[in-house]
């Protein structure tokens, strides 16, 4: 009774709770847009957070020594035993943030100090060097847009697959390194060389063989990512990036770089990443093949009646030919849609 009567008296007096004053506000900033587009643009359901307090009337937290996101905006990756995969249906642009970026390695994540640690090339060369970190970032640096997708990557099988389930083994960032051209330069490059072995500090010791003119043409010695170190589940300090090629030839926690005439004929290269296709059996398998997918709408994500926005992301591959350079380039990132 007593309640019945406070509601009462608010009528009599005009008075309102600040929650209804809020949630009024809102309805009146949505209305004209429904009323005007309601029959063109396809509605989103709001998801707002219950407001508890008024933001203008509580002082925040200060400046903090690191940035975070939203409590409100939470993507994670889906972690497997041997990977974990980017959401892809959360993304806003073809860049992958770091922390978001696609894992896979073959025996976990080593732990290297950047002081200790050295690559070394020799082989078929003039001159065989060992080169520190920062002997690396004395070198002129170059910044490339690059897309690294596992060999593995695509799954499907089931309708309940969210585009991270099917192709997330798929991530693009922003490298920052030397060309390893500039490299090869530095030591001397004999004119029998025709391969070059990669090798990885981890606990794999993951290995692959790579034609030397992949080295000529853009592979990167990287040590940074979206402007900021290479993250350790990415290769810190250094890993090799090879622009189209399968990811796992992007050697991580880079340390060894041999030249030779022949193929090694790796581990990872016979009894590994080694299939058979029809009656044959594929060995070396170098450049990725084009892909697309729609990331929205997509499963779970539900539409109503009414125009939708379709979104997705496509990469060729090996599907454009090298007619020319900026060509070229454009094959190697994802683009949207």
């Amino acid at each position: 009774m007593e309640k019945r009567d406070n509601k009462d008296q608010k009528r009599a007096t005009g008075k309102i709770s600040r929650r209804t004053l809020l949630g009024g506000v809102i309805a009146a900033a949505v209305l004209p847009v429904q009323s005007l587009f309601a029959d063109e643009i396809q509605p989103k359901t709001p998801v707002l957070p219950e407001i508890t307090d008024d933001p203008t009337k509580i002082v925040g937290p200060g400046p903090s020594p690191l940035g975070k996101r939203s409590t409100f905006e939470q993507p994670v990756r889906k972690p497997s035993d041997i990977s974990s995969r980017t959401p892809l249906q959360d993304m806003h642009s073809t860049i992958t943030p770091a922390d978001l970026h696609f894992e896979r390695h073959h025996a976990g994540i080593p732990t290297i100090d950047p002081a200790k640690h050295e690559l070394l090339i020799h082989g078929l060369v003039d001159n065989p060097m060992k080169f520190t970190l920062a002997d690396i970032k004395r070198f002129p640096s170059v910044t490339r847009t690059c897309f690294i997708e596992c060999a593995g990557n695509f799954r499907t099988g089931k309708a309940e697959m969210t585009p991270q389930d099917i192709l997330g083994l798929t991530s693009q960032s922003e490298w920052t390194g030397v060309m390893l051209s500039t490299l090869f330069k530095e030591v001397g490059i004999s004119d029998k060389a025709k391969w070059f072995l990669a090798e990885g500090s981890d606990a794999a010791v993951m290995t692959r063989t790579i034609p030397i003119a992949k080295a000529w043409d853009d592979a990167m010695i990287v040590y940074a990512q979206n402007g900021e170190a290479i993250r350790p589940e990415q290769g810190y300090p250094i890993r090799l990036l090879l622009p189209g090629f399968e990811g796992n030839m992007n050697i991580k926690w880079l340390r060894r770089i041999e030249l030779s005439e022949e193929p090694y004929m790796t581990r990872e290269e016979t009894s590994k990443y080694t299939y058979p296709v029809k009656d044959k059996i594929r060995m070396f398998s170098f450049e990725l093949d084009a892909r697309s997918i729609i990331t929205y709408p997509s499963y779970p994500q539900k539409v109503n009646k009414g125009w939708v926005e379709i979104r997705g992301i496509a990469w060729s591959g090996r599907g454009e030919g090298r007619k020319s350079r900026s060509k070229y380039r454009c094959r190697q990132n994802l683009a949207t849609g």
